[in-house]
C-alpha cells in the first residue's frame, strides 16, 4: 500500500483514514515500517501494535526524543507484541492479504485532534504516537499502559521536548494539492528568532516563524533568485534541446542505439 501520494490519490486509496496528505514523510515512513512489520511476523492484519513498532522507524526528530524519554524499546514491544499474538490476543481479522484493523482509523483521528490541538496542520510521528496512547482497547494502547505511558504523561513529554529543541517542520499547503513539509534543524540563535516572532505576535508558531522567515529572505533577494531561475530556465531549454536532437536520431537511425547520443 502507498502512502501520501497527493491529496486527491490519499483521498480515494485511503479515505477511511482521512486526510493523509498531512502526514509528514516520517510519518509515512512509520506506516511503511509497520506493515513490514506485519508482514515480517506473518500476521494478516496490521493493527496499532505494528504502528507502534513501525515509530522506531523515526530515529531522529521530535517523536524519537520522546520516546527515549519515556523508554520505550523496539526489542521489548517487539517481544510483548508476539507474546500477544501467539496468545491470539492481537488485532486480528480475517486472512488472506493484508487487512486494517479499523482501530488505526481511530488512531489517526486522535492524532490529527492532538495536531490541531497544538496547532500543526501537519501530523508527524509525535502525534501518531498520540494518537496510539488515546486509542482504547487497543494493542498497542495496552501494552504503553504497561509501561506507564498514558496520553497525558505522553503529551506532555511531547510539548516539552517542542518547547526545548528538535527539527522546524513547515506545514502541509491546505490550498495546495500536496503536502509540502520541509524538515530542518536549527541552531539556538535561530530558535530565538522564531520565537521572538511568536512572543511579538508575528506568528503563532515556529513553523509559521521558520515560513516566515523565509519568504522574507526571498523575498529580500529578489534579484539572486530571478538571476538563478533564468538559469534553470535555460538549463531546461538545452534539455529539451538535447532530447529532440536524441528524438531525431533515433528516427533517422531506428536500428541503431541512441545511448551514445545521451
Amino acid at each position: 500500500m502507498r502512502m501520501g501520494q497527493g491529496r486527491g490519490r490519499g483521498r480515494e486509496r485511503g479515505g477511511k483514514f482521512g486526510p493523509m496528505g498531512r502526514l509528514t514523510a516520517q510519518a509515512r515512513a512509520v506506516f511503511a515500517t509497520a506493515q513490514a512489520e506485519a508482514e515480517r511476523m506473518g500476521h494478516d492484519y496490521f493493527g496499532t501494535e505494528h504502528l507502534l513498532l513501525g515509530l522506531f522507524a523515526a530515529e531522529d526528530g521530535v517523536c524519537a526524543k520522546v520516546m527515549h524519554n519515556l523508554e520505550l524499546k523496539k526489542d521489548e514491544i517487539r517481544s510483548r507484541v508476539e507474546e500477544l499474538s501467539a496468545a491470539d490476543e492481537g488485532e486480528r481479522q480475517v486472512r488472506g492479504r493484508l487487512h486494517f484493523n479499523p482501530r488505526l482509523k481511530v488512531v489517526f483521528q486522535e492524532a490529527t485532534r492532538e495536531a490541531h490541538r497544538m496547532n500543526h496542520r501537519y501530523v508527524g510521528p509525535e502525534h501518531l504516537l498520540l494518537g496510539l496512547t488515546a486509542a482504547d482497547e487497543s494493542v498497542a494502547q495496552r501494552i504503553l499502559k504497561e509501561r506507564g505511558v498514558t496520553l497525558d504523561r505522553a503529551r506532555d513529554e511531547v510539548v516539552s521536548v517542542l518547547s526545548n529543541s528538535g527539527p522546524v517542520e513547515t506545514e502541509p499547503d491546505e490550498e495546495g494539492g500536496g503536502t509540502t513539509v520541509v524538515m530542518s534543524r536549527v541552531d539556538d540563535r535561530a530558535l530565538n528568532a522564531l520565537d521572538t516572532l511568536i512572543e511579538a505576535g508575528i506568528c503563532k508558531t515556529r513553523s509559521d516563524a521558520a515560513s516566515w522567515l523565509i519568504q522574507a529572505g526571498i523575498e529580500s533577494n529578489t534579484a539572486l533568485f530571478e538571476a538563478i531561475h533564468e538559469t534553470v530556465m535555460e538549463i531546461r531549454r538545452l534539455r529539451e534541446v538535447a532530447q529532440t536532437l536524441v528524438d531525431d536520431a533515433s528516427k533517422r537511425h531506428p536500428r541503431e542505439s541512441t545511448a551514445s547520443f545521451i
